[in-house]
């Protein structure tokens, strides 16, 4: 299974306005993914879903502004595990609304 998922995200934090160009690509149970943050970096990933719960991923960041100058990048471990759902066997309160025109 192949698939490839685009995205971009903006953010505004305390007056900066930051834009990330990323790309992932799925080739099942592999990810590959490149970013770029606009005047500020490029970050390569690498990541693994091991199994239904538990995704293992390293990247790194390799700064192109003037931060640059004091580092030379940063290196990230990602492990991601998800537990498991809670399933209701009663819907759940629908508060105020009336329940009889929403069944």
């Amino acid at each position: 299974k192949v698939s490839l998922q685009p995205s971009i995200f903006a953010k505004n934090v305390a007056s900066q306005f930051q834009v990330d160009f990323n790309a992932n690509l799925y080739v099942s149970p592999m990810v590959f993914g490149i970013s770029h943050r606009l005047n500020d970096s490029f970050i390569g990933i690498v990541g693994f879903q091991a199994n239904e719960k538990l995704f293992v991923a390293y990247s790194y960041d390799y700064t192109t502004s003037a931060l640059g100058r004091a580092t030379s990048g940063s290196h990230e471990l990602v492990v991601s595990y998800n537990l498991a759902r809670v399933e209701r066997k009663f819907p759940p309160d629908l508060g105020v609304r009336d329940k009889k025109t929403l069944r």
